[in-house]
């Protein structure tokens, strides 16, 4: 991964709505165990200006599916991404890594076809301020081509107001991006170029990005052809990673949230067993696989949690069913 950085100072005057918005390191992080359903509109979209106080009106947008997509740890084909820490499916399967920092793709795997970057592509870097930018080169290989390499270059664009069909976000940041990608073949084979050109929005506090608009410019040889734009958002209130899991006794909730020390886990359904996790940002396990029973009576049980340094984790909860329930807490 060989990374560029540059930062501008954006001092914005008379402006009388929102102030200028930024995302700090560690949050709109996705996280192992988070899980959400995404709609595609495939509608054409226009790309919105950017710009300060801007409002990007995408409630026009037609969706036409809402797969879910899951995080988790790395438990399949790991000795083509060694260097992942986060398995991703819902749209294919993924690669990914994830610090307090940053995001970096590490490749994808759609049926027998694999796509693995031995320089992972980094795509996503905090904090995120009106004016910063990156650009980052990457290569590896794929499934009939040898060589696969290519830039990606982003920017922040401007904050505002995302309208999307379901919802609207206030205090949202656009990022530009441009992910070119060469795809070399062997022998008399033409090479294929893709290069997308990508309109992203992120909020503080929501992980990953709430939106994205996408369009796509192919050239094989002498040929190009361009996709029409389309939109990809995520289904409010959905946020299966962060809901309440459901027992006969109500929903299991945990406090104190933040915590220094311990959680007290209510709502378990007594003398069931349970066994729970906990990983941190990265999807790496701090705390591992360990039993949990509510007794006779009571519906809560206490976790110790001296042992784990401040942060911000995810506890994956498995109920007798085989339920996975996934909460997010922060140790201070």
């Amino acid at each position: 991964m060989r990374t560029t950085f540059t930062t501008s100072i954006v001092i914005l005057l008379g402006l009388q709505s929102m102030a200028q918005p930024t995302i700090p390191a560690g949050s709109a992080l996705p996280y192992s165990g988070y899980a959400h359903p995404w709609t595609y509109a495939s509608s054409f979209i226009d790309l919105p200006t950017t710009g300060a106080n801007s409002i990007w009106d995408l409630s026009g947008a037609v969706g036409s599916s809402t797969p879910t997509v899951v995080w988790g740890p790395v438990t399949y084909n790991q000795s083509s991404f060694p260097e992942a820490s986060l398995y991703r499916v819902g749209e294919g399967q993924q690669w990914w890594s994830v610090a307090n920092d940053s995001v970096s793709y590490y490749g994808r795997q759609q049926l027998l076809s694999i796509e693995a970057y031995d320089d992972p592509k980094l795509v996503f870097r905090l904090p995120l301020v009106v004016g910063d930018s990156w650009s980052d080169l990457f290569d590896g290989w794929a499934v009939g081509y040898p060589s696969v390499s290519g830039e990606f270059a982003a920017e922040v664009t401007g904050f505002g107001t995302l309208i999307l069909p379901d919802e609207t976000y206030e205090d949202v940041l656009r990022v530009d991006i441009v992910d070119s990608t060469l795809r070399v073949a062997f022998g008399s084979t033409p090479s294929i170029l893709t290069v997308d050109s990508l309109a992203r929005f992120y909020k503080e506090g929501i992980p990953w990005h709430l939106a994205e608009v996408v369009k796509r410019t192919t050239f094989t040889g002498t040929t190009s052809q361009v996709s029409n734009n389309y939109l990809t958002y995520m289904t409010p209130d959905l946020n299966v990673g962060q809901q309440e899991g459901l027992t006969a006794h109500g929903p299991i909730k945990l406090f104190p949230n933040p915590t220094t020390d311990h959680l007290i886990l209510v709502g378990l359904t007594p003398n069931e067993n349970y066994t729970y996790v906990v990983v941190d940002v990265s999807g790496r396990t701090v705390r591992p696989p360990a039993f949990l029973r509510a007794q006779q009576g009571v519906s809560r049980a206490r976790i110790d949690l001296t042992d784990i340094a401040p942060g911000h984790y995810t506890i994956l909860l498995n109920n007798a069913g085989g339920r996975v329930i996934a909460h997010s807490f922060v140790v201070e």
